[in-house]
């Protein structure tokens, strides 16, 4: 069998491939739950960290986003509450919206919206680095 690369499960290589690191540099940490107070306005996400403010930048919190692209029905209260909160995040500045479109659907009488947006929030970019030692 050849490689065609179309990644249909018959040990073919997928067309489409990012090293993990360039999608989600905090490891893993973007997954966890935020805590506050955060850092710079922003909520903390992964392992806690004793930071100094003299330390190397490369050892200071960083600023990373989980990506989300949304299409809500707002005939459905679910999906409206979900745009409602997706909206409070962003007054809050936990999030931005990168796009947001509308259409009116005529046969159900319903709005429908495609959001693409980012929850954003910082991480320590040490992942095991607690209480001034190395895990």
């Amino acid at each position: 069998m050849s490689d065609n690369g179309n990644g249909n499960g018959n040990g073919s290589k997928p067309k489409w491939a990012m090293e993990s690191c360039l999608i989600d540099p905090s490891k893993g940490q973007g997954q966890m739950s935020p805590q506050f107070p955060g850092y710079m306005g922003l909520p903390f996400r992964g392992v806690p960290m004793d930071r100094k403010e003299d330390d190397p930048e490369h050892l200071q919190p960083q600023v990373a986003a989980n990506v989300h692209v949304e299409i809500l029905d707002m005939s459905d209260e679910e999906d409206r509450k979900k745009m409602a909160s997706i909206y409070q995040m962003m007054v809050n500045g936990f999030a931005t919206i990168s796009v947001e479109e509308r259409q009116w659907v005529p046969e159900e009488k319903t709005w429908r919206v495609f959001l693409r947006w980012a929850d954003v929030y910082a991480y320590n970019p040490q992942k095991g680095h607690t209480n001034g030692r190395t895990e």
